[in-house]
Parts: structure tokens; C-alpha cells; sequence
């Protein structure tokens, strides 16, 4: 994935300006932020399942080890989907990938990585996650934050619709896919927020 090179604090400046602009002004300088940070993205949201039950029976040490489990994992099978990890965040991973497809494949992996680590656990320490997938342009700041319809589209799917184990891919990703034939899904819609969303789950991966 090609990297834009900014020097630090280049946003803080521009975001400024923006502020402190004149009506005339703002839309130019509004332009000008999102072609420099713009990117045609898919991005990935993880969302670790069961805290409120977890921290309240075992107490919060015990789920944050959990969380450090899910970012140690995370973080070596990544690279190898050719995803960047964008920020983790309490229970959540923020990520993109530059193909829809290395996204869903990681979602499946680490699933199933979590499925046999959960062989070997206690019951309560068991991880299960659920995952939002949604493609478009997104702004992102200094490689640690990201804003956009994706990044909304992909945080509902994944931290409020999609249940433990579910892989919930974005309508606006479905076009993405190189070989949509790999994948067994379900069609998902809902009503949140005063927003129809469509999506499916991904059901199964084919080799």
C-alpha cells in the first residue's frame, strides 16, 4: 500500500486555516484538505464481543489482557493481507486495505485464529469478534486517524449490527471484489441511526 509522505502537523495547519477562513474562502481550502489526505479505501473495524458481561464478572486487567491478545494477533497476520493497521482503539481494531478481497480473507483468518486459541483458554477468556467492511474514500490524518462514509459505514457495521463471528461487508464494497464467486454470504439490511444499510455476511471462503 503507497504511503502519501506528509510533514507532521501539515493537517493541524490546514484545518486551521480552514477555521479561521471567510465563508468565501472555506470550500477551496476544504478542496485542498481532501486531496491531500484522500484515500480510496476499504476500510476494516473490529470489535472485540462480550465486555460489559466479561470486565463485570472478571474485572477489567483480565479483559484488557484479552484486548492486548486481540492486537498482538492482529498485528502479525496483517502484512500478511497487505492491510495497515490504522489505530486500535480500547476493544477495537481500525484498519484499511487497498483490496476488498484481503480484507474479508482477513477477517476469516483471524476468526479462525481466535477459534483455535479459544481451544486452549478458559471460557471467559475465549475471543470473539465481529467485523464491519465498507470501500470509498476516506480522509486520513498522519496514518492514526481516519474520517469518512467508509469509516461510518464499516463502525456500524462492525460495532453495532454485526453479532459474534459475523463479517459484515458494505453494499459499497460488493463491486470490489475480484472473485465474489470465493464467498458464501447472506444479504443483511437494517434500520439505525434513521439510515438503511445494506450488506452481506460472509458466510463462508472458498480456497
Amino acid at each position: 500500500m503507497k504511503i502519501k509522505q506528509l510533514e507532521p502537523g501539515r493537517y493541524d495547519q490546514m484545518i486551521d486555516r480552514y477555521i479561521e477562513a471567510g465563508q468565501a474562502e472555506k470550500p477551496s481550502i476544504a478542496n485542498e484538505i481532501e486531496d491531500v489526505f484522500s484515500r480510496d479505501v476499504t476500510v476494516f473495524v473490529l470489535d472485540i464481543s462480550g465486555f460489559s458481561r466479561i470486565t463485570a464478572k472478571r474485572g477489567i486487567v483480565f479483559y484488557l489482557a484479552m484486548i492486548r491478545r486481540m492486537q498482538r494477533l492482529s498485528e502479525q497476520m496483517i502484512a500478511e493481507h497487505d492491510g495497515q493497521v490504522i489505530k486500535f482503539v480500547a476493544d477495537n481494531l481500525f484498519a484499511t486495505f487497498t483490496c476488498v478481497d484481503n480484507a474479508i480473507n482477513f477477517a476469516w483468518a483471524l476468526n479462525q485464529g481466535f477459534e483455535g486459541m479459544n481451544v486452549i483458554t478458559e471460557e471467559d477468556a475465549d475471543i470473539h469478534i465481529s467485523v464491519g467492511i465498507a470501500s470509498g474514500p476516506v480522509l486520513i490524518i498522519d496514518e492514526h486517524d481516519m474520517w469518512g462514509d467508509a469509516m461510518n459505514m464499516a463502525s456500524k457495521l462492525g460495532e453495532d449490527l454485526a453479532k459474534a463471528g459475523e463479517i459484515l461487508v458494505h453494499r459499497s464494497s460488493l463491486l470490489r471484489m475480484a472473485d465474489p464467486s470465493r464467498y458464501a454470504t447472506k444479504p443483511r439490511n437494517y434500520q439505525i441511526s434513521g439510515m438503511m444499510i445494506d450488506a452481506i455476511e460472509i458466510t463462508d471462503v472458498f480456497a
